[in-house]
């Protein structure tokens, strides 16, 4: 066997949470936080010619879908970066997944945190795996976080994740071990859908893991034990 990567397949629930886009939101509220870094997937539903909110620290730190631009407000002062799948940028497309990361030089105060809605106006599509950093994240570990089969190469300072994969009626819980657990709006208007989610094939099969393969000299090869009673001719199928 060739000196493959392991990558261990995520959480097997596929359940992701999808917000209406008029009053569906988690309410986790003030988690005693300065905050530089926000990190979460999502999937809109539309990008033309509308405005979604996708987080709020509080009443002045936003994050916003305009049209399929992602914008902040607030943060008074700081040099904001955002980055879509790892790379410097801004541009969603409807209808896929995307990993967004909002990386302020400066921490701002999550006093009362919104996911899915800032003020009045709401999110609509999915959202999955939000996460809150109080320290700096490299540019490196932006990119690792949007990708499943990578781990970060330093320990994030995580202050909040709500994978928002459970099926709980009212409750966003926070897996970060600091027990900052979120209220959902009603089941009607966020609702626990199977749907793909942007992890790794073997969390989208229920597999609990797969090999990487490099490109350069990875290969499997098997006993003749195993070869034996197998056509050299057929269809194959695989993953």
């Amino acid at each position: 066997i060739g000196p493959f990567d392991l990558i261990l397949g995520r959480q097997t629930n596929r359940i992701s949470k999808l917000f209406n886009g008029t009053d569906g939101f988690v309410d986790v509220g003030d988690i005693s936080a300065s905050i530089k870094g926000i990190s979460f997937w999502c999937r809109p539903s539309v990008v033309v010619s509308h405005t979604d909110s996708l987080l709020s620290l509080n009443s002045s730190d936003t994050i916003t879908l305009v049209n399929d631009q992602v914008t902040t407000a607030g943060f008074s002062g700081a040099t904001v970066t955002r980055y879509v799948d790892g790379v410097a940028g801004s541009t969603l497309v409807a209808n896929v997944w995307q990993h967004v990361f909002v990386d302020s030089d400066t921490g701002f105060s999550a006093s009362d945190l919104h996911i899915g809605r800032a003020g009045s106006v709401y999110f609509g599509g999915y959202l999955r795996d939000v996460r809150l950093y109080t320290g700096t994240v490299s540019a490196g570990d932006i990119a690792s976080l949007a990708d499943p089969g990578k781990t970060c190469a330093t320990a994030l300072e995580t202050a909040g994740h709500w994978k928002l994969e459970s099926s709980h009626p009212v409750t966003a819980f926070d897996s970060s071990g600091n027990a900052n657990h979120g209220g959902m709006a009603a089941a009607s208007v966020i609702t626990d859908v199977e749907s793909p989610v942007p992890f790794s094939f073997a969390n989208e099969f229920g597999y609990s893991s797969s090999l990487f393969f490099d490109g350069t000299a990875d290969f499997l090869t098997f006993p003749a034990s195993i070869k034996t009673g197998l056509s050299t001719t057929g269809d194959f199928t695989f993953f």
